[in-house]
């Protein structure tokens, strides 16, 4: 296995070096840093390259998909496709039980909701992304408060990630052509130095109720 590391995070490497050093030793693995584009696709093209993983956007992975195909004109596109494994995020549920609860429960849940969600401003691959409650649950008003209330208490940090802002706004205009109110959650920023935009607070997205009329 040979690792590159994310261009944002080279600092990893000298951790990964003691922690993996027994597979270094016996050969098994390698690493190296973010170079530049040319150096990667030269990476990718190496002739040893039988399958890549990848931690990143949806054009990331069409992009190793393109350069592993040029590298190898005599496979299918099936199995060029076949030979890549993305983790590209995902929507992790937050799922609340339709239960009795104290007002101290609730707000803890909301807590570490909004912890989660605002955590490395959201960039993080298990970051709470939608909150499901049940239609039925006596207690759900109750708890939606208690989450606004702490995404607004709880500091935002400026989105760093390559492509969030962007993200951000893309999803939320679709959101709200389809109908869906979108509420934008302002907060303070995580430290007094540090300036936080409209793009970097977290926004509420109502998608409603499987099954009836207006659900996003």
């Amino acid at each position: 296995v040979i690792l590159k590391h994310h261009p944002l995070r080279p600092w990893l490497a000298p951790l990964y070096a003691m922690i993996l050093e027994p597979l270094s030793k016996r050969g098994y693995f390698s690493q190296c840093e973010d170079v530049s584009v040319e150096v990667t696709k030269a990476l990718l093209s190496h002739p040893a390259v039988k399958h890549v993983h990848i931690t990143g956007s949806f054009n990331t992975a069409k992009a190793v998909e393109d350069v592993l195909q040029k590298a190898n004109p005599t496979l299918s596109s099936a199995k060029v496709r076949s030979m890549v494994t993305s983790e590209l995020g995902c929507s992790t549920p937050q799922i609340i039980d339709n239960g009795d609860f104290t007002e101290l429960e609730l707000l803890h849940v909301a807590r570490m909701i909004a912890a989660g969600k605002k955590s490395f401003c959201g960039s993080n691959c298990l970051s709470p992304q939608v909150v499901v409650l049940s239609k039925q649950w006596k207690q759900k008003d109750l708890f939606r408060e208690k989450l606004m209330e702490e995404l607004k208490r709880q500091p935002t940090t400026p989105c760093y990630y390559p492509g969030s802002v962007d993200k951000n706004k893309s999803l939320v205009d679709d959101c709200k052509q389809f109908g869906s109110k979108c509420t934008r959650i302002v907060a303070p920023s995580v430290s007094e130095g540090t300036k936080v935009s409209d793009s970097d607070h977290v926004v509420v997205v109502e998608c409603g109720t499987p099954g009836e009329e207006g659900f996003n």
